[in-house]
């Protein structure tokens, strides 16, 4: 185990550690990329910039665009002219001076974070921004954001929840259980209840986590960080819960025997000493909905790839249980408080009823507020009996070791073991709480019962953004997402276009299947819809030798277009699932005639540039699943709204579908065809199987969010595009899909 004196010599040392609050030492993976950030920096799919490629910003121009033309002039390809990304630098910079509220639709291309960060370097602001994916996080860590530090100069840092820190009492703890001894941090009463250490309980650890325990030692020797996504290996969840712990399982620095030697301690400490805090939104959500305790108020906040802000941001101002929460809480128990063998047992065994319960009731809601009666409500109103019993008892062995005598890692435990039985019961209390204005559902996910507020933005506007200056960005931003996220009726929204001519590099195929049914049966409900489906893919699939994203809105129709795929032609299958998603990626940007095929984890994040990529398949819009609860609620809610407008019913609900789903689609829809067009030389094809796209009333609230694509819906037209791009020649005129 490191201890203070320990990790004083190994840094003294090193000689090479950074200075506190500087940008190149802090929690997260930047740090240890910096070196090689303006090496990658303006790669021309992710940050190619603007500006006039001088070096030298122009004289006339605002200090943020002046810093903009600075570093696109320090890129290796020496910068290029791109309006829109100097437009959203000055949106963006004025938004921070100002204090405003906006969002910003930044298309491929347009090197977004750049410009978000020339405006905040030279704003003086300290300023969140967070990401809803690990690749823009690992993005802004590796290249931008050390970029900007060495052309400007930028105090920055990366953020992670507690859990992404190995925990050094943890670590001791799992350390001395697996050698069969009593860990330091527990009192001797609790080995005196005839309860063997040796043997196994829910959570504990066994004989093949010892080599793991013990590379993770080692390795916390000699780590700066203690982020253990640099681990040199796999970390399983079985050992990762015994080595990491959340918010709930922390007495506090103060309480800690490790407290001033904290991995994660020090990330916060570094965090609020920075300019620039990067975090992902479901931090920031946790930190909103906590009244920004660990983060401080900020003076801006940059919420990028904001089209995921909405559900991530609901989420973190709702409640969740599942068994794991209980069975975290008798671990906790069991190094902190003597005595509570009962009531740990209780615990493991309402987890293991919890757990049963909710996965029998898989995708029952609740549309009236929390049941008074049924298994659910008995089972979450034993939880809770339960764990206000495990309250009770920390909060008794608290008050028992407050005295002089007691070791202070004794009283850490107990302190933990408390705190994770408040934070429980408070989840719990908001779980079964009085309204209706909450989704209420058991999700596979856990399995869980969840709570979500149906609406965010009041909860936001009331109790998060302050006067903090707020940008949204991303590629398929939308101006009613102003008002879901609570910005305010004075916020703007500016679409500051794309840099890539998407017309002439790309065509919108939609094909006019089931042609021979009438005009309402053509859906892809329709039975007849998968066989055609398929068909037209594999024309296309051999048309463009592979080199082909398949996205999908289920798993089924995933695996099933991968097993024809495989069954029927010759080209190589990658299916999402089947590899780690790194790998796929990786294989299918290395082989340029592959075809990768998968679901929503594949819409976005997937930046393949160049022959590896011609061709773009979705098979059906992207609508929200009819039995997801949480979107129906929000339908539910609006057509509730029209009604008491005066709405006639049998309008209300098409109404309410156009204001909820139809936009939701469309954002999704254009986050997936967006993978094509990744750089200034790409060309390819688009193809949606589904004939809704082309022939409902709604089209056109779609279409209007799509690239500025040309459109076809003739096989041929789209055939000859596809050969051309593969070629790298432009292809014809289009013909067909309305523009509307």
């Amino acid at each position: 185990m490191p201890s203070a004196a320990e990790r004083t010599d190994r840094d003294a040392a090193r000689g090479d550690r950074q200075p506190a609050g500087s940008g190149h030492d802090t929690a997260g993976s930047g740090h240890d990329t910096a070196g090689s950030g303006h090496d990658t920096a303006g790669s021309d799919h992710d940050t190619a910039g603007s500006g006039q490629g001088t070096g030298g910003g122009r004289a006339d121009g605002s200090a943020a665009v002046n810093l903009l033309d600075r570093l696109t002039g320090a890129l290796p390809s020496g910068g290029e002219l791109r309006a829109g990304q100097r437009e959203m630098t000055e949106l963006v910079e004025d938004s921070l001076r100002s204090g405003g509220r906006l969002a910003v639709r930044a298309g491929t291309g347009t090197g977004k974070s750049l410009a978000v960060l020339a405006a905040v370097a030279t704003s003086g602001r300290r300023t969140v921004i967070s990401t809803a994916t690990k690749a823009l996080q690992d993005q802004y860590a590796g290249k931008e954001l050390p970029f900007v530090d060495d052309h400007h100069g930028l105090s920055w840092s990366v953020l992670k929840g507690r859990s992404n820190y190995v925990c050094l009492a943890r670590l001791e703890d799992a350390r001395s259980l697996l050698a069969g001894e009593e860990p330091a941090a527990v009192q001797d009463a609790l080995f005196d209840s005839g309860e063997s250490t040796s043997r196994p309980e829910p959570g504990d650890l066994g004989e093949d986590q010892s080599d793991r325990v013990d590379r993770i030692m080692e390795w916390a020797l000699g780590t700066d960080t203690g982020d253990l996504s640099e681990l040199p290996f796999e970390l399983d969840a079985r050992t990762a819960s015994w080595v990491s712990t959340g918010p709930d399982g922390c007495p506090g620095a103060d309480r800690c025997t490790h407290g001033e030697d904290c991995f994660a301690e020090a990330a916060i400490r570094t965090a609020r000493e920075s300019q620039v805090v990067l975090v992902n939104t479901a931090l920031l959500g946790a930190d909103l909905a906590l009244g920004t305790a660990l983060l401080d108020e900020a003076d801006a906040y940059v919420l990028d790839e904001a089209h995921e802000a909405e559900d991530i941001l609901a989420a973190s101002f709702g409640a969740e249980l599942r068994g794991d929460h209980l069975a975290a809480l008798e671990r906790n128990l069991r190094v902190g408080v003597a005595g509570s063998d009962e009531l740990r047992s209780d615990l493991r065994r309402t987890a293991a009823v919890l757990d049963r319960v909710l996965g029998e009731n898989v995708g029952t809601s609740f549309r009236d507020g929390f049941p008074d009666t049924g298994e659910i409500a008995s089972v979450i109103g034993r939880a809770g009996e339960v764990v206000a019993d495990a309250q009770r008892a920390a909060t008794r062995e608290v008050e028992r070791l407050a005295g002089p005598g007691t070791p202070e890692h004794h009283k850490a435990r107990a302190e933990a073991a408390r705190r994770n039985a408040d934070q429980l019961g408070d989840s719990i209390a908001r779980l079964v709480g009085e309204g209706t204005r909450d989704a209420i559902w058991v999700d596979e996910r856990g399995p869980a019962i969840r709570r979500v507020p149906i609406e965010v933005g009041p909860r936001l506007a009331e109790n998060a953004w302050g006067d903090s200056a707020v940008v949204l960005t991303s590629a398929t931003v939308s101006s009613p997402m102003l008002k879901r996220l609570g910005l305010g009726d004075a916020a703007r929204f500016h679409d500051v276009g794309s840099p890539f001519d998407h017309r002439a590099a790309a065509m919108l195929y939609v094909p006019p299947l089931l042609g021979g049914e009438p005009p309402r049966d053509r859906t892809p409900n329709n039975p007849n819809w998968f066989d055609e489906a398929w068909e037209e893919a594999a024309t296309l699939l051999d048309a463009a030798e592979g080199r082909t994203l398949l996205l999908c809105t289920s798993m089924r129709n995933a695996r099933e277009f991968a097993q024809l795929a495989r069954d029927e032609l010759d080209w190589p299958v990658l299916l999402q699932g089947e590899l780690p998603k790194a790998q796929l990626l990786s294989e299918f940007a290395s082989d340029p005639h592959a075809v990768a095929v998968g679901t929503m984890g594949l819409w976005q994040g997937v930046d393949v540039a160049g022959s590896s990529l011609s061709c773009v398949i979705v098979d059906k819009l992207p609508f929200p699943r009819p039995d997801d609860p949480l979107w129906q609620a929000r339908s539910d809610a609006v057509r509730e709204r029209l009604l008491a407008a005066g709405v006639r019913e049998s309008d209300a609900g098409y109404r309410a579908f156009l204001e909820v789903q139809v936009p939701r689609a469309a954002s999704l829809l254009a986050q997936g065809t967006g993978r094509l067009i990744r750089s200034a030389t790409d060309r390819g094809l688009v193809a949606v199987l589904d004939p809704r796209l082309a022939e409902k009333s709604y089209r056109r609230s779609i279409l209007d969010e799509l690239p500025p694509m040309r459109r076809s819906r003739t096989r041929a037209e789209a055939l000859e595009h596809l050969r051309r791009s593969i070629g790298d020649t432009d292809g014809d005129t289009d013909r067909g899909l309305s523009e509307e």
